[in-house]
């Protein structure tokens, strides 16, 4: 296709309160299947020839920084023609569950090469989405909401589409187990506080009793329980993913310690009683490795109606989880306990 021509004119019909789909969704999908279908290597980069030249000689790159773009399609899928191999609804069978993507595309064996779930107001279901996570399959998740403007008015500008062709996040077929799990977990959190407008920097798994949560790290917040896997049930698609990572991976337990701290002061209009005062001694088994620190705690034990100038000895995180010089850790249980603190790290 040259770059002053049009795509086929094409008919689709979009069926109007059917439960199943919104227009949104509908919409989308043919755009990005017809996009994916017709795609031509010129378009991902107007001096590309061939889709090999493309590949090599044209990275995706943010105009401004020279840095690698983010979240566009092209990061997880490989820069090739698929002309003949795009499906929408088709059926398929992945890891024993037959499904039916919004998107999927199929390679010479007519097997999963790459899936592409749209997502307005539904997500993938627990079952499905550890599916895809185990299947060797390039899997892409787009929120419709996020790219309906840029390929509704740009969709026949044959140009820059290797930047325009955008993405929530996903994942190649050869990635980790970490990394799909840790993308996965950023889609199914997506729209809520504060993955929508805050930069995730790190998450982790916790074990509470029989429900795993997850806390992030914001640069606005530093360290947080994510309230939807606090509250959410075991069965939720969140805290089952969580459960599905955590039994399948072992738990480190080499970033906690046991510090014996005197209560100063504790507040308790937040979600967990916030205690402010000092660390008298710091130590993991033998060593030693602060004492007489001014910090504050964050109480996620089952020990909770404690005095000002009480002593406690809990079991924290060594990690610095505050922010403007305050040193802020999270107790996640009474020093002595026969509990096992166990961590899961994602990417």
């Amino acid at each position: 296709m040259k770059t002053n021509e049009g795509y086929p004119v094409q008919e689709f019909k979009i069926e109007l309160h059917n439960l199943e789909e919104t227009p949104l969704h509908a919409f989308v999908k043919n755009l990005v299947a017809n996009k994916l279908n017709f795609m031509t290597p010129q378009e991902l980069f107007y001096k590309a020839t061939t889709w090999e030249e493309a590949d090599k000689k044209f990275p995706i790159k943010e105009s401004f920084s020279g840095l690698p773009e983010k979240n566009v399609i092209y990061n997880h899928l490989p820069r090739q023609s698929y002309n003949n191999k795009v499906f929408m609804e088709r059926a398929i069978r992945l890891s024993e569950i037959v499904m039916k993507p919004d998107i999927c595309i199929l390679d010479a064996d007519f097997k999963p090469h790459a899936i592409f779930e749209i997502i307005v107001t539904s997500k993938p279901k627990i079952g499905n989405l550890i599916a895809l996570i185990e299947a060797e399959v390039n899997v892409i998740f787009i929120y419709a909401e996020d790219v309906i403007i840029n390929l509704a008015k740009n969709f026949n500008q044959h140009e820059s589409w290797g930047n325009h062709f955008k993405c929530f996040t996903g994942w190649s077929a050869k990635d980790s187990l970490r990394t799909k799990v840790s993308r996965s977990i950023d889609m199914l959190m997506a729209d809520k506080f504060p993955a929508k407008h805050h930069d995730i920097l790190e998450k982790e798994i916790r074990k509470n009793k029989d429900v795993y949560n997850l806390n992030i790290r914001t640069r606005e917040e530093g360290w947080i329980p994510h309230i939807g896997s606090k509250k959410g049930k075991p069965t939720s698609t969140l805290n089952a993913l969580l459960k599905y990572y955590a039994e399948k991976m072992g738990a480190s337990t080499a970033d906690m310690m046991t510090v014996e701290f005197v209560v100063g002061k504790t507040w308790t209009n937040y979600p967990d009683p916030f205690h402010v005062g000092t660390v008298l001694k710091a130590s993991q088994g033998e060593k030693t490795l602060f004492t007489n620190r001014g910090a504050a705690i964050i109480n996620q034990t089952n020990h909770q109606n404690i005095s000002d100038g009480e002593k406690v000895s809990f079991v924290c995180g060594t990690s610095n989880y505050g922010k403007n010089g305050q040193t802020q850790y999270y107790a996640n249980h009474i020093a002595g306990e026969k509990i096992f603190n166990k961590v899961w790290e994602l990417e």
